[in-house]
């Protein structure tokens, strides 16, 4: 998938407030519908410096200093939006895309 930017209103980074990134699915659940769902979501932020830089390691230990208290109810967040207005398809390369839900299909 190529990476979304998240609605402000969905979603911003619990640490430094900045845009989040939706980057990867990384599980999906089938629902009562038969349609599919993402229900695990990689998350980038706006700030995270290249991993080769010299500011990646204080970066990522201020960012993931307590992930199940800061990342986890945004990730949660993310989750439930992205159920109620995508389905999970499978993309040409053998991976997993999103497509915005039908209005009739939100739930």
């Amino acid at each position: 998938m190529k990476p979304m930017k998240l609605p402000a209103e969905v979603a911003v980074c619990p640490i430094c407030k900045a845009t989040l990134f939706a980057v990867e699915i990384t599980g999906c659940s089938q629902g009562d519908d038969g349609m599919w769902f993402p229900d695990a979501i990689g998350l980038d932020c706006e700030t995270e410096p290249d991993i080769e830089s010299q500011d990646y390691e204080d970066w990522y230990s201020q960012h993931y200093a307590m992930p199940y208290v800061d990342w986890l109810p945004v990730h949660t967040a993310v989750e439930k939006w992205m159920r109620a207005n995508f389905t999970v398809v499978d993309d040409e390369d053998g991976g997993w895309d999103l497509r915005a839900r039908q209005l009739t299909d939100a739930r």
